[in-house]
């Protein structure tokens, strides 16, 4: 699946930067064509010509605010993919972070303190950021679809974390009008898309 970014029709595309951000940060991104998404859902779009995708990871070693410029290098080139001229809609998709454990370790609250160093980051850049909780991307994205997808990496959980949030969110966008009707109203108002 990892296709060319340059293949593509001219169809617009929703185009999707996700992170599961901690110690180790994941990153993802796809290019999904928004007519197939709508209309046949996302694994149906899978198979066009203009969806492409990737994702990786920054890796623990690097300092928070390292990890932030990663994010925003990453952000940046997802951004480049999105043409506003063709009517492509552009997201930024942060995993929310609730403590649900005892543990005082201070890479425990890594997750919280680089979404709110990334949000300061892009307060003036007018992208719609979007946050999920893990829970919800674990329960329906599991690897097993993944694998069935063709999408699975293995041995990058994190990336593979990324991408789960993703493919919830795509499968939200297509599902759900009133929300295709926000993110597209905000990207094609003077945001998001270049």
């Amino acid at each position: 699946m990892f296709k060319s970014w340059e293949i593509r029709g001219s169809d617009p595309c929703l185009v999707i930067n996700s992170f599961d951000p901690g110690v180790t940060t994941g990153w993802s991104i796809h290019r999904i064509p928004i007519k197939e998404l709508v209309s046949e859902g996302f694994k149906a779009s899978i198979h066009c010509e203009s969806f492409c995708w990737n994702s990786g990871e920054i890796y623990k070693f690097r300092k928070e605010n390292q990890t932030i410029a990663d994010m925003l290098k990453v952000s940046r080139f997802a951004w480049s993919l999105a043409e506003e001229e063709n009517g492509d809609v552009f997201v930024i998709i942060l995993e929310d972070f609730i403590l649900d454990t005892l543990d005082s370790s201070r890479d425990l609250l890594s997750p919280v303190r680089i979404n709110a160093k990334f949000d300061y980051a892009m307060k003036d850049s007018g992208i719609c950021i979007v946050m999920q909780l893990a829970s919800e991307a674990m329960w329906t994205v599991t690897d097993a679809r993944l694998k069935s997808w063709g999408l699975y990496k293995a041995g990058l959980q994190h990336a593979r974390d990324a991408q789960r949030h993703a493919i919830l969110f795509a499968r939200k966008y297509a599902s759900k009008v009133d929300l295709r009707n926000k993110i597209d109203a905000y990207n094609h108002n003077g945001h998001g898309a270049h």
